[in-house]
C-alpha cells in the first residue's frame, strides 16, 4: 500500500503569499538550502502507513536510505533504487525488474513525497505550531482535491532546518484491501520520518558506480550480475542526447 500511496519528488521551495504562509515560505527556503549546501549527506528514511488514521501502530513500515556526495546520489526508497554519477542517472524498479538509464541532472536533492508545487496551488490555509523547544511545524490544509489530501504537515528542526518528518492526512476513506472491492474502507495516514542525518560521511566511489548494473558498448546497454534479466530503457538514446 505504501508504494501505491507514495511517489518521489525533490525538495522544492514553497511559494505561499501571506501571513503565516509567508513565514512558511521563508522557512521552507531555509530547509531547501540546508540540503543543497551540504555536499555530503546520509539519511535513513522510514515510511509508516496507517490503514486507519486513528491507529496508534502502523499497518506497514518501509525503510530506505538517501546518500549524497557532491552531485552523486544513491537512494533506496519504497522498492526504487536511484543512482546518479557524472555520466548517468539510473532509476531501478526492483519489483518490476526495469532500469531507466538517463543523463544526470544538474542537482538532485533529498526526496520527499507528493508534488509540492501542485499541492501549494490548491492549499487553502497554513497553520504554524511549536512542537517542542527544538521542533516547529507547518500544516498545509486543502479543500477537496483529486489527490485526496486533507493536510500535509512538515515538521523540521529549528536550529538545523533538517526535516524531522512529514505527515500526510487523507480526506476520503480507501479500501483496506485493494484486491477486494467489498472490503471495509478507512481514512489512512502516511508518516515519513528522517533519521540519523549525517553531514560528514565517507562514501566509496564504487557506491555510485553504474558498473554494478550494466555495461555499455556503443549504444548497447547490457545488464550484468543480478540485473542481467532486467529490462533496460535507454532514455539517453530515446531523447536523442
Amino acid at each position: 500500500m505504501i508504494k501505491r500511496t507514495t511517489y518521489l519528488i525533490l525538495i522544492t521551495l514553497f511559494f505561499i503569499k501571506t501571513g503565516v504562509a509567508q513565514n512558511a515560505a521563508q522557512d521552507f527556503k531555509k530547509i531547501n538550502a540546508v540540503y543543497a549546501q551540504n555536499t555530503e549527506l546520509s539519511i535513513d528514511i522510514e515510511y509508516l502507513y496507517f490503514q486507519d488514521e486513528n491507529d496508534k501502530e502502523p499497518t506497514e513500515i518501509k525503510k530506505g536510505t538517501f546518500k549524497k556526495a557532491g552531485k552523486k546520489i544513491q537512494s533506496q526508497l519504497i522498492g526504487i533504487t536511484t543512482l546518479q554519477n557524472e555520466k548517468y542517472m539510473l532509476m531501478v524498479d526492483n519489483e518490476n525488474k526495469v532500469v531507466v538509464v538517463s543523463k544526470p541532472k544538474i542537482s538532485f536533492d533529498v526526496p520527499m513525497v507528493s508534488v509540492i508545487d501542485s499541492m501549494l496551488k490548491i492549499c487553502s490555509s497554513v497553520e504554524f505550531k511549536e512542537v517542542s523547544k527544538t521542533k516547529r511545524s507547518y500544516q498545509l490544509n486543502f479543500k477537496k482535491n483529486r489527490d485526496n489530501y486533507r493536510s500535509i504537515t512538515i515538521v523540521y528542526n529549528l536550529s538545523s532546518h533538517f526535516l524531522d518528518k512529514i505527515i500526510f492526512s487523507f480526506d476520503e476513506p480507501v479500501l483496506t484491501d485493494i484486491n477486494n472491492e467489498e472490503s471495509a474502507k478507512e481514512v489512512p495516514k502516511l508518516v515519513i520520518k528522517y533519521k540519523n542525518i549525517k553531514t560528514s560521511v565517507n562514501l566509496l566511489n564504487s557506491s555510485f558506480s553504474e558498473k554494478k548494473y550494466f555495461t555499455k558498448s556503443g549504444d548497447k546497454i547490457t545488464g550484468v550480475g543480478t540485473y542481467k534479466d532486467y529490462k533496460f530503457i535507454n532514455n539517453i538514446l530515446a531523447n536523442g542526447k
